[in-house]
């Protein structure tokens, strides 16, 4: 196979036997024909997305007017847990839009003032309440925000409910996204502009080290908070969903599970709101080469556009969902 432009191939191999029967294994604790899902490129460091609005900051500078006529106030906060270490709280803080930050916050027992680093972790796709990860907050202040503003620790059947009525394919919605103020993104990233401002309010924070982590729409959301606010140090996204809404405009991927192509959407591309994430801040992001779910396309450019120090580890023979074992990798980085 080969390519007469910048851009990725994707390779997808299944096994048979003597007789032409396709050969099979356990694949997620079912039987499934054995296959190989991968790829190579060609050029990825010249690859760009379509041109971002001309509006972009002056949009981005008025939903920050927006969100800061709400106070940035506690609604809740309940301790949940405490060890020998460590104290959990789930707590909710007021947000413009219809749901508030809803999280799980963790920390060291008995920190003092300014001593801590703080790192906000964001959530995949799906609809379920935030992550109680005790280990996560034994060095630092943690907080783990779910992506709809839901209360925590409900029932499954209360998740399983939300899932199949009012949050049913969410971010789908095409007249949501013909309107950067109505697409479902609009709220989430509020919340992930306020859970940031959230954990630099608290007074064991040290002033300096604030990280954004997730993996897929997680991802996505931890690119979006670095060029949603220039405090955020430290970036790690694990295959970002999202990254170059105009794929298929563009023609680098044709089909796939990927929402269409708006206008509006570009607005919150993760591919141009890293172009504005703090010189210094690192990031360090995961392209898997099988996964059209996050094709390695958007991430590339996501990382092509990315300012600061960075690092890219790439992964032969891993989907979305699934990694070959012992997959090859190797890692590029930059000079900074």
């Amino acid at each position: 196979v080969s390519t007469n432009k910048p851009g990725f191939v994707r390779l997808y191999v299944t096994a048979y036997d003597d007789n032409g029967k396709r050969l099979t294994g356990i694949y997620r604790k079912k039987q499934k024909a054995i296959f190989f899902d991968g790829g190579a490129c060609v050029a990825p460091d010249t690859l760009k997305g379509l041109p971002e609005p001309k509006d972009f900051d002056a949009y981005w500078n008025k939903q920050r007017e927006i969100l800061a006529k709400t106070p940035l106030k506690v609604l809740e906060k309940k301790e949940v847990k405490r060890t020998n270490k460590v104290v959990a709280y789930d707590v909710k803080i007021a947000c413009a839009g219809k749901m508030p930050v809803s999280g799980y916050l963790v920390m060291p027992v008995n920190a003092k003032p300014k001593s801590l680093p703080a790192e906000v972790s964001f959530h995949g796709y799906g609809v379920r309440g935030s992550r109680l990860n005790l280990g996560a907050g034994v060095n630092k202040i943690y907080l783990d925000i779910n992506a709809h503003g839901l209360p925590n620790g409900k029932p499954k059947d209360f998740y399983q409910n939300l899932r199949k009525t009012t949050l049913k394919g969410y971010a789908f919605d095409k007249k949501e996204n013909s309107d950067p103020n109505t697409t479902y993104f609009h709220d989430m990233y509020m919340r992930i502009m306020r859970a940031l401002q959230y954990v630099k309010s608290l007074p064991e924070w040290n002033g300096k080290d604030l990280r954004a982590s997730g993996g897929s729409q997680g991802g996505m959301q931890s690119l979006a908070a670095t060029g949603l606010d220039p405090d955020v140090t430290d970036c790690y996204a694990w295959s970002p969903w999202n990254c170059d809404f105009g794929r298929d405009k563009e023609k680098r991927l044709v089909g796939g599970w990927h929402i269409r192509h708006t206008p509006a959407l570009e607005y919150y591309d993760p591919i141009n709101l890293v172009k504005r994430a703090n010189p210094k801040c690192k990031l360090f992001i995961i392209s898997n080469l099988g996964d059209y779910v996050c094709p390695p396309s958007g991430v590339w450019i996501a990382y092509n556009n990315f300012p600061g120090p960075k690092k890219m580890e790439i992964r032969q023979g891993c989907e979305h969902g699934y990694a070959m074992k012992n997959y090859p990798k190797f890692t590029i980085s930059s000079k900074k």
